[in-house]
């Protein structure tokens, strides 16, 4: 038995009889609890035979691999692709003898069952000396998978293949030479192939399906943002659905941010599954709060599809801010709405800099940086109301990050001398100090159970 789970047996064991000292349970509870705690323990123990059959396997594993190496130019071609088909069906017979007798089992052979058609798909091309178009071996497999995908009662094809799926996606649709790039040229205007958009949108779709029907709640939201994130994307990449300025590209990104985060607060996910989502949220207003740096602006080309496609997705972010569960934001009613006031908001802000005037830029960088600090305070605010540390400590991170990064910007220049570099550590030491004095004060409050 693994140590950790040893010592968590014992940690149980002295609970139990302090339980049973206590009289929160009987003493025969305790001794029976204590009883099947030692049968499980003795079941999950690895014993010397099992020890042997494991090595015994290793070897035999090695010792065909070697023969078959050995061997390789000697067998006909037939020989290689048959005896790849037969290992694919056993271990597809493997599977379902295994489930649900063996699950763990089960799970590791799905596995070797989901990439084999991947490695029959290299053999029959190195066997018959075929090359061509870099993606569509990955589309071949992920058509051959997509039934194990829907059909398995285990939860480990559907998740891999979903990932496979937007991987695929990526490489094909952003990259050149191949079936699937919306990338290409004719003179200076991009020109894609009709099928490149077929296949990409397809896949695309289906990876949402799939999604949808095949994973977890908290899973799923992944696969939003990585869609979400294709879709910017393809925004700075020369398609036809370009626009490369930078005031169109700051809206789309905080805007996916934002409807990332609605989805998440929509579909309800526990608070560990909403970090992601969050931090784009986070991360796309800290890149905003350098616009006060501008001093030039420079229009890249912008196609109307692309310009659509950011209108699109500001009112889907708009209109999932606007309608989000009550409570989803603060359990009281005024932070819910500043919450939604403050999404709503930092659309707004970043929709300021499509206009190209020095201005509105430098405007729109305080205004992040403003809204970022308030981001942080609500973070340590709504944290102490949850009584959730994590988000007492993010907000505190944030807060302490947009107050550094903006001192430095501001003062790094003056930096030049002994007393200027004393002065501001001690104006940082300080900062630090009343960051940590707020930490604490609501970390004592989570432990007590809130804010009333």
């Amino acid at each position: 038995m693994l140590p950790s789970l040893r010592s968590y047996l014992d940690r149980v064991g002295s609970d139990l009889e302090a339980c049973a000292a206590s009289g929160v349970i009987s003493a025969e509870q305790a001794r029976a609890i204590r009883s099947w705690l030692a049968e499980r323990e003795a079941s999950s123990r690895v014993r010397g035979s099992v020890w042997v059959a494991i090595m015994a396997g290793l070897f035999i594993t090695a010792g065909v691999v070697l023969i078959l190496t050995h061997n390789w130019d000697k067998i006909p071609d037939w020989g290689k692709v048959a005896g790849f088909i037969a290992l694919l069906a056993a271990v597809g017979v493997a599977v379902l003898k295994a489930y649900p007798w063996k699950p763990a089992a089960a799970v590791a052979l799905e596995l070797l069952w989901f990439f084999l058609p991947l490695a029959g798909i290299g053999l029959y091309a190195q066997v018959f000396q075929l090359s061509g178009d870099p993606v569509r071996p990955y589309l071949l497999w992920l058509a051959l998978t997509l039934p194990l995908a829907w059909a398995s009662p285990l939860p480990v094809a559907a998740p891999v293949h979903v990932a496979a799926m937007l991987l695929v996606l990526y490489r094909g649709s952003l990259f050149h030479g191949n079936l699937m790039s919306l990338v290409g040229f004719r003179g200076a205007e991009p020109v894609v192939p009709l099928l490149a958009w077929i296949v990409s949108v397809s896949i695309a779709l289906l990876a949402a399906l799939e999604a949808r029907l095949r994973l977890r709640a908290e899973h799923r939201g992944y696969a939003v943002g990585a869609l979400l994130g294709w879709l910017v994307l393809l925004l700075l990449n020369n398609t036809p659905l370009q626009a490369s300025h930078a005031g169109i590209l700051a809206l789309a990104c905080v805007s996916a941010a934002v409807l990332w985060l609605g989805w998440g607060l929509h579909a309800r996910l526990p608070e560990s599954h909403l970090r992601a989502p969050l931090g784009a949220f986070l991360a796309s207003l800290y890149a905003l709060s350098f616009a006060w740096h501008f001093d030039e602006t420079k229009a890249g080309s912008i196609e109307p599809a692309g310009l659509a496609l950011t209108g699109l997705l500001a009112l889907g972010a708009a209109a999932a801010s606007l309608r989000l569960p009550e409570g989803s934001l603060s359990p009281q009613a005024r932070g819910d709405k500043a919450g939604r006031g403050g999404l709503l908001l930092s659309m707004a802000v970043a929709g300021a800099t499509i206009h190209d005037s020095i201005p509105a830029w430098k405007t729109a960088g305080v205004c992040a940086n403003i809204l970022l600090a308030c981001a942080g305070i609500g973070l340590m605010w709504h944290g102490s109301l949850v009584s959730s540390r994590r988000q007492v400590d993010l907000g505190a991170g944030v807060l302490f990050l947009v107050l550094v990064t903006r001192f430095i910007d501001y003062f790094g220049s003056m930096l030049q001398g002994g007393v200027a570099f004393l002065a501001a550590g001690l104006c940082l030491a300080a900062l630090s100090f009343a960051l940590q004095r707020g930490r604490t004060a609501l970390l004592s409050r989570v432990r007590e159970g809130g804010l009333p």
